[in-house]
C-alpha cells in the first residue's frame, strides 16, 4: 500500500511538471510570434536548462540575437557545445551567431566542423541538415546529405530531403532528378514520387517543370530500358496531362515487356473513359480482349468495352438508329458468349436499358430484367440496381403502380444507404409526375441531406421547382401540366411534351414556370437538332429571366452552341465573359473560364495543369 501511494505521488508530480513545461512552451511561442523577445527569452532559457531539447535552445539563442545580446549568445552556445559535443546542431547555432556578428571566417569554420564530425548515423545526419535548412543554409544542407551518402554507402538515400532542399532553392532540374532517384531500386516508392510530382505540377505555370520531368524520365528510360518503374511514372505523367495516346503507347510497352495480363491497360481505359476519350478507352479494352480468352482479364475487358460504347452512345449518338442497332448486336453477342448469370448482370442491365429506352422494345426489356433479378449469387447491390432499372422501364411503359411498388421495395431493403436514397428519389419523382406534389416534396426534403451529392442536388432541384410553383398557385394546374410534360420527356414522347409546354405558354403566359418551360423547350430543340430554335429559346430566357434561377444555365448553354456548333469564337468569348462577370457564383464558372481562356489564345495545356 505504501509503495502504491509513493507511485501515485510520483506520477502526480511528473504530470504537474509536464503540464507546466507544456504551458511554458506555449506561452514562449506566443511571445516569440508577437516579437516580445525579452519575455520569450526568459521562458526559453528556463525550458532549455531543464531539457536537452535543441529546439528550445535554438529559440533562446534566436531571442538573444534579436535582443542584440550577441556576446551573451556566443557564450551560452559555446557552453552548450561543450556540454553536448555530439549534438552537431549546436555548431550550426554557433556559426549563425558568428555570422550575425559579421565574422564570416569563424562562421564557416563552425559549419564545416559540424560536417567533419558527422558519423554513419542517419538520424544525426538528418538533424544536422535540418539545422542548416532552418537557417536557410541550403548549400551546407546539401553538403550534409552528400556526406551522409558517403558515410552510409548509399547514393540514393536522402533523395526526398535533397529534393525538398533543391525545391527551396528553385533548382527544379536537380529536384526532379532526386525524386526520380527514389525509384532506383524499383516501384515501391512510385506512389510517393507521384504525390510529390503532383505538387510540383500544381506550381507549373508555363510548362517548364512539365518539360523537365518529361526530359528526365525519357533519359532514365533510355539509360535503364529494363527498369519499368520509370516507364510506369511516365504513363502516370501523361495521364495527368490527359495525353492518353502517349500514355497508352507506354503502357502497352510495359505490358508486353513484363508479359502482363492487361491490368494497367484496363485502368488507363477507365481513366480515358471518365475523361470522355471514348476512342482511346475502346482501343485499350480491345487490346486486352485481343490477348485471348486465356487472359484473366478477358471478360472484364469485354464488359468495360461495352460499357464504354454504351456511354459514348448516350452522350453523342442518341438519334443514330444504326449506332444503337450495332450496340444492341454487340450486347447480344457478348451476353450469349459468356452466358446469363451473376457474372454478366451489369451487361444484362445495360442491355435492358438499351432495349427499353432507345429501341422502344419495352416488353422484351421487362422480360429480360424480370429474369435477371432471379439469377443466382447476385450481389445485393447489383440486385437493387437491376430492380431500379426494371421499375424505370415500368414507368416508361406507363405502369405507374408496378413502378411505385418496386421503388418502394428497393427503398425498404436498402434503408440509409445510397441505393435506398436513389430509390426514394425516383419514387418521389414519380409522385411529382403524377401531380402529388405535397407528398413528393416531403420525400425530397428528406433527401436533401443525402450523403450522395448527386442525389441531394437532384432532390434539391426538384423540391425547389415544386415549392417555387405551388406557393402562389394553389390550383397547381400549370405545374401539373408541366409535370405531365416532364413525364412525356422521360418516356421519349417529345411531341406530346412540346405540345403541353406550348399550352402552358399560351394559358399561363405570366406564370413563374415560364423560364423552366423555355429551358425545357431549348433542350428539346437541341435534342431534335433544331439549333436555331434552341438559340431562340435560350435568348428569350436570357432577355426576360436572366436573373432568375436558370439565367446562368441558359447563358452557358448558348455560349457552348456558338462555341461548338456555330464555331463563332467571338460570340462565344462574349457569352463566356458575360457569365463570368454576371454570375461569379455559378457552377459553370470553372469550365467557362477555362474555355474562355482557350478561345482567347491562352495555352490550354497550362490550364489543364492548373485546374
Amino acid at each position: 500500500m505504501k509503495h502504491q501511494y509513493i507511485t501515485i505521488v510520483l506520477v502526480f508530480f511528473t504530470f504537474q511538471i509536464f503540464a507546466q513545461k507544456v504551458s511554458d512552451s506555449r506561452l514562449a511561442a506566443e511571445y516569440y510570434r508577437s516579437k516580445d523577445f525579452a519575455k520569450a527569452a526568459v521562458l526559453y532559457k528556463k525550458l532549455s536548462e531543464n531539457s536537452s531539447s535543441q529546439t528550445y535552445f535554438t529559440y533562446y539563442v534566436n531571442c538573444l540575437i534579436e535582443l542584440k545580446e550577441l556576446a551573451n549568445a556566443e557564450k551560452v552556445v559555446k557552453r552548450r557545445v561543450k556540454k553536448y559535443p555530439n549534438e552537431l546542431a549546436y555548431y550550426v547555432d554557433l556559426g549563425h551567431v558568428y555570422e550575425v556578428q559579421g565574422n564570416e571566417s569563424k562562421s564557416k569554420q563552425s559549419y564545416e566542423k559540424a560536417i567533419k564530425k558527422l558519423t554513419a548515423n542517419k538520424n544525426q545526419i538528418i538533424r544536422l541538415a535540418n539545422s542548416f535548412r532552418m537557417k536557410r543554409k541550403w548549400d551546407f544542407a546539401e553538403i550534409v546529405y552528400l556526406e551522409g551518402r558517403k558515410l552510409l554507402k548509399d547514393n540514393t538515400i536522402f533523395s526526398n530531403e535533397m529534393a525538398n532542399n533543391f525545391m527551396a532553392q528553385r533548382k527544379y532540374n536537380l529536384m526532379i532528378d532526386e525524386y526520380l532517384n527514389m525509384l532506383t531500386y524499383g516501384s515501391s516508392s512510385l506512389k510517393s514520387v507521384q504525390q510529390r510530382l503532383q505538387s510540383v505540377l500544381f506550381m507549373d505555370v508555363n510548362d517548364d517543370l512539365k518539360n523537365l520531368i518529361k526530359q528526365n524520365l525519357v533519359r532514365r528510360i533510355q539509360a535503364n530500358p529494363n527498369q519499368t518503374q520509370y516507364s510506369e511514372l511516365l504513363v502516370w505523367f501523361y495521364i495527368q496531362g490527359k495525353e492518353f495516346d502517349k500514355a497508352f503507347f507506354q503502357a502497352k510497352a510495359i505490358d508486353k515487356r513484363n508479359n502482363e495480363n492487361g491490368n494497367r491497360i484496363i485502368s488507363l481505359g477507365k481513366v480515358a473513359r471518365s475523361n470522355k476519350n471514348f476512342d482511346l478507352a475502346t482501343e485499350s479494352f480491345n487490346y486486352v480482349i485481343n490477348k485471348g480468352s486465356n487472359c484473366t482479364n478477358h471478360y472484364i475487358a469485354n464488359e468495360e468495352l461495352l460499357h464504354t460504347l454504351f456511354l459514348k452512345y448516350e452522350i453523342g449518338a442518341k438519334n443514330d438508329r444504326n449506332a444503337v442497332l450495332e450496340l444492341e448486336n454487340k450486347y447480344k453477342n457478348t451476353i450469349n458468349k459468356f452466358g446469363k448469370s451473376a457474372l454478366t448482370i451489369k451487361l444484362v442491365k445495360e442491355f435492358g436499358h438499351i432495349l427499353a429506352f432507345y429501341l422502344h422494345k419495352k416488353d422484351e426489356a421487362i422480360k429480360i430484367m424480370e429474369e435477371a433479378i432471379t439469377y443466382k449469387n447476385i450481389k445485393p447491390e447489383q440486385l437493387a440496381y437491376c430492380k431500379l432499372e426494371l421499375a424505370d422501364i415500368y414507368l416508361l411503359q406507363g405502369n405507374i403502380w408496378e413502378a411505385t411498388l418496386v421503388y418502394a421495395k428497393v427503398e425498404k431493403t436498402n434503408k440509409n444507404n445510397p441505393i435506398g436514397h436513389e430509390a426514394k428519389f425516383r419514387k418521389a419523382r414519380l409522385a411529382y409526375y403524377a401531380g402529388d406534389f405535397q407528398w413528393a416534396e416531403a420525400q425530397l426534403d428528406v433527401l436533401k441531406a443525402s450523403t450522395s451529392k448527386l442525389i441531394a442536388n437532384d432532390a434539391f432541384e426538384l423540391s425547389q421547382l415544386i415549392n417555387d410553383n405551388t406557393a402562389l398557385d394553389t390550383s397547381e394546374t400549370a405545374l401539373k401540366m408541366f409535370a405531365l410534360a416532364d413525364l412525356f420527356l422521360y418516356q421519349g414522347n417529345n411531341i406530346s411534351a412540346e405540345s403541353v409546354f406550348d399550352s402552358i405558354l399560351i394559358i399561363f403566359p405570366n406564370h413563374s414556370l415560364i423560364d423552366e418551360v423555355y429551358l425545357r423547350k431549348a433542350k428539346l430543340m437541341l435534342k431534335n437538332e433544331d439549333t436555331e430554335m434552341a438559340v431562340e429559346y435560350y435568348q428569350k430566357l436570357i432577355d426576360n429571366y436572366a436573373h432568375d434561377i436558370y439565367g446562368d444555365d441558359a447563358l452557358f448553354a448558348l455560349a457552348k452552341i456558338y462555341d461548338y456548333r456555330y464555331a463563332n469564337t467571338e460570340k462565344a468569348i462574349e457569352l463566356y465573359q458575360k457569365l463570368l462577370t454576371e454570375f461569379p457564383g455559378s457552377i459553370f464558372v470553372v469550365e467557362a473560364r477555362k474555355r474562355f481562356r482557350t478561345l482567347r489564345g491562352d495555352n490550354p495545356e497550362i490550364e489543364e495543369v492548373i485546374n
